[in-house]
């Protein structure tokens, strides 16, 4: 194990995974390490992927580049390869942003300590900065009906408190076929 305060945002990834979380599926590669063969089949996996970028030390250096639902494998392995050198890229199958129904992030300690932020349209929690914003917390959260299933669905995470980045789709998407898909945990 690393001495590092949480793992890093792939490992993240691959946890709420193993707790049956949903999550969109995903490569990644560490700085350097681009496996253009890989990469080039994850892409024929799918329609299109979303390229997003993370650094080693993501307190320090947390919005980094991405670019989402890239349909040319060409395009992908361009900017995989440009932001290789600088920092971890992790390819996953992208979800048609116009059709987000909700998208936010959800401070969590328990089913009975919470508190949840989104936005309502398309988009994605990277873009909670510029939206309107609807908050509720444990005591109110049964007026929000669409959201009914996120406690539930994180309750299990180990640890607390912990901030998820969620968005809820109008169809099943993701690894686990389910509305409610989850782009990542970090520390509170």
């Amino acid at each position: 194990m690393r001495s590092r305060p949480y793992p890093l945002k792939a490992r993240r990834l691959e946890q709420l995974d193993e707790l049956a979380i949903n999550i969109a599926d995903f490569i990644f590669f560490a700085p350097g390490q681009l496996d253009a063969v890989e990469l080039r089949d994850f892409c024929a996996k799918h329609k299109a992927v979303s390229c997003r970028t993370f650094a080693e030390d993501e307190d320090k250096d947390f919005k980094t580049p991405v670019k989402y639902e890239i349909t040319d494998a060409d395009e992908v392995e361009r900017f995989a390869r440009a932001q290789n050198d600088k920092y971890y890229v992790l390819v996953n199958e992208a979800l048609p942003l116009k059709d987000s129904v909700i998208a936010g992030n959800i401070y969590f300690n328990s089913p009975e300590d919470f508190i949840c932020e989104y936005f309502r349209g398309p988009g994605t929690p990277r873009d909670i900065d510029n939206r309107k914003l609807e908050h509720v917390d444990a005591a109110h959260f049964g007026s929000v009906d669409e959201l009914r299933q996120l406690p539930e669905a994180i309750s299990r995470f180990p640890y607390r408190p912990v901030i998820f980045e969620f968005s809820l789709y109008p169809y099943p998407v993701g690894k686990r076929h389910n509305r409610l898909i989850f782009w990542e945990w970090r520390k509170a």
